[in-house]
């Protein structure tokens, strides 16, 4: 029995190590390539009104104009261009130029670049009222450098606007529609393919672990179940004989020459140490081929070896698995709104 043991834990070993290194292997693959790759997002921080006039409740004398033309309103749109990417991205890399390109009819007033990080970023901006356009250069982004913008619009509602351009090896430029007040997700997180990576990985992975630890609740469950319906049925006896086959087996140890050690004969090391363990252990634990070949012949089944014998300890167990089941829950939820953003 010993070596059946043994071999079973070494075929799994055998089979599980290969099964995990080659995962890792791929799953390290696959975050070194997403980790290369360029990508530029836009953050769109909202819109904050900072002038509104209402002719009916002020004095006519009190007017503004640009231009010639009263402003009735005034808002700050702010925005935060972002080198979401491991790689640099060069002014010569820049296809189309990058702008943000509001809808018709929205009255563009001025653009300025209110923040770089690091700070001095040659980064500027450039008006193109004609278009509903604001044009956005800057002679290199490294992997994390950041743009923060305002535009301020006029007598006309802020609508979302579009982020535009074309740069070599991106795909699409990237929109978002928050700002958070720091400088934004920790390397390597920053860079949404690592994210969707991980996100895969993790949100189904802990899902998965929280199932099974479901599943092996129910199954302590159910265990206790059928050893309850077997102990009923087949207890009493089935102590009867272990108890009567390990004397009859320590018996015969005492008998046994010095010479004879019990180890010299591997087969029955195993079955000899379970026959000599002390305490209260389980009942099951006391096999070997005597006791087994009695239990075949007055047809007890086999022990239904539960996690616990006990109430107690079934409801323990039950409570263990589903305390770490919502724990791995909560952890997928977490990495969920974490990584899904």
């Amino acid at each position: 029995m010993g070596e059946d043991r043994v071999s079973w834990i070494e075929r799994t070993l055998r089979i599980g190590i290969p099964i995990a290194s080659a995962i890792i292997a791929i799953l390290s693959l696959l975050l070194t390539i997403a980790a290369r790759k360029k990508e530029l997002t836009c953050v769109y921080g909202g819109a904050s009104k900072l002038v509104s006039i209402d002719p009916g409740g002020l004095n006519p004398a009190v007017k503004m104009e640009f231009n010639g033309v009263p402003i009735s309103s005034l808002y700050k749109l702010t925005f935060r261009l972002k080198n979401t990417g491991s790689a640099a991205i060069k002014h010569e890399d820049v296809r189309d130029a990058v702008g943000i390109r509001f809808p018709q009819k929205t009255n563009l007033l001025n653009a300025n670049v209110e923040r770089t990080f690091p700070p001095r970023i040659p980064a500027s901006t450039s008006l193109s009222p004609q278009e509903e356009r604001v044009i956005i250069d800057f002679p290199l982004l490294n992997s994390g450098d950041e743009i923060d913008m305002a535009v301020y619009v006029y007598n006309s509602e802020p609508h979302l606007p579009e982020f535009e351009g074309r740069i070599v090896d991106v795909k699409q430029v990237l929109e978002t529609e928050t700002v958070d007040g720091s400088g934004g997700r920790p390397f390597p997180l920053h860079n949404t393919a690592v994210r969707k990576i991980l996100y895969w990985v993790l949100v189904p992975g802990y899902c998965l672990l929280a199932a099974l630890a479901v599943v092996g609740a129910v199954a302590i469950i159910v265990g206790y179940s059928k050893y309850l319906s077997w102990n009923k049925k087949w207890g009493a006896e089935y102590e009867l004989l272990m108890k009567e086959s390990a004397r009859t087996r320590r018996e015969s140890l005492r008998r046994a020459p010095a010479t004879a050690s019990p180890s010299s004969d591997p087969e029955n090391d195993d079955e000899d140490a379970q026959v000599l363990l002390p305490g209260n252990f389980p009942t099951f634990f006391f096999r070997h081929s005597e006791l087994t070949k009695r239990l075949k012949e007055k047809g007890i089944p086999p022990h239904p070896t539960p996690f616990a014998e006990s109430f107690a300890g079934m409801v323990g167990g039950v409570f263990v698995l589903l305390g770490v089941a919502a724990l791995l829950a909560t952890t997928s939820y977490l990495a969920h709104l974490g990584l899904g953003q």
